[in-house]
């Protein structure tokens, strides 16, 4: 439903007092008790109070002249490149499986990207989009092909898989915003690297051409810091069936000193909530560190409002900090949502499959590699 205008927004004023007091909308999942984020999108008693006072007045309008331009948020995002696959290409997803498109950049010399938005011609049936690095000479995808959409389920046996082997530029589901980092950190794109889309549509779509890509502000100098989006994951677990509330944790230790900025859970039909934490911190006596021993985030998990959760305030996490990634999931009769009642459910690219994931952004000094800064 657009809310572009009074007009539109007004034949919905009793369901917007409805569900802003039943703090259904906005969408929240954030919870407060585990650290601030960026996106809490909730409201504030006196919010809903006044929304609740408008809608019971017959939702009168306001002073037309007072009304906020809806574009001004757009036009503050100057985008300098834009990158996509050489052409558009028809969508055909009958199981909603993971599609993959490799798109060449051409670049030549180091790009430090300052903000980058994913976009696509189909944001109704795009559920979610990941695009990755891949920096020249790196073994994953190295048998796909590039400039034709193909599936997860046609990858090659025995293809590396291996996060160390490349970097996540770009995170989009519905409702995501562009990425954007302080002045002093950037993302790397290496000469001569490729951007691989993978792409996620709702099941049954077939549609005649879609063409993806992202928008890139780009920076003339290499910042301080270099921001790596690293990723706590298990390869292998089999959810029961009739458990509804199973436990899958991963961890990993950083082998460097690290600022902590953000995080993007990952999971699938099943997911009910995800958890971020510290369960051995080195150093906790300077200002500035990631307490130790401590919940940093927790979500409660709907794979229709996914998003990227941003520290408030980022915190340094030192070498020998071990991270932490908690997820439940909800393999039960009583889940609306499960794909495939009735039988296991396992990790894998396939819609009926399951994820486990806690992505997070950190930030390095610039001049260090990648390198394998977790040792799991």
């Amino acid at each position: 439903m657009p809310f572009d205008t009074y007009d539109e927004v007004r034949g919905y004023a009793n369901v917007i007092r409805n569900v802003t007091q039943d703090k259904a909308m906005p969408p929240s999942f954030a919870l407060p008790e585990a650290g601030r984020v960026r996106e809490d999108l909730s409201l504030s008693p006196e919010e809903i109070s006044t929304i609740t006072a408008w809608a019971n007045a017959k939702a009168p309008a306001g002073n037309a002249a007072e009304a906020a331009s809806s574009s001004g948020s757009r036009e503050a995002f100057r985008p300098e490149v834009v990158v996509k696959p050489t052409k558009a290409t028809p969508i055909h997803s009958p199981d909603g499986d993971y599609l993959y498109e490799i798109a060449q950049t051409h670049f030549k010399g180091n790009r430090w990207v300052q903000s980058a938005e994913f976009f696509t011609g189909q944001p109704k049936d795009l559920r979610q989009a990941v695009v990755f690095i891949r920096p020249r000479g790196s073994s994953w995808l190295r048998y796909a092909p590039a400039g034709t959409p193909f599936a997860a389920t046609k990858l090659a046996k025995g293809e590396p898989n291996d996060p160390t082997q490349r970097d996540i530029l770009v995170v989009y589901a519905a409702g995501s915003a562009p990425a954007t980092w302080p002045a002093s950190m950037a993302k790397l794109i290496p000469s001569g690297a490729d951007l691989i889309f993978r792409l996620q549509y709702v099941p049954g779509i077939n549609v005649e051409a879609d063409q993806s890509g992202v928008r890139l502000t780009l920076r003339k100098h290499r910042p301080p810091l270099r921001v790596m989006t690293l990723e706590l994951k298990k390869t292998n677990i089999s959810i029961p069936w009739e458990t509804s509330d199973y436990r899958v944790e991963a961890r990993a230790t950083l082998a460097l000193d690290a600022v902590l900025l953000g995080f993007f859970p990952d999971m699938h039909q099943l997911g009910t909530r995800f958890e971020y934490g510290i369960t051995d911190e080195v150093d906790n006596n300077k200002n500035g560190l990631c307490a130790g021993h401590e919940v940093l985030l927790r979500v409660n998990f709907d794979l229709r409002w996914q998003s990227s959760y941003t520290l408030a305030e980022p915190c340094i996490l030192k070498a020998g900090t071990t991270l932490q990634a908690v997820a439940w999931y909800d393999n039960s009769a009583s889940n609306p949502r499960n794909p495939n009642p009735g039988v296991p459910v396992y990790l894998g690219d396939n819609y009926g499959d399951e994820a486990s994931v806690g992505f997070f952004d950190v930030a390095v000094p610039a001049s260090l590699p990648r390198g394998k800064l977790l040792i799991h």
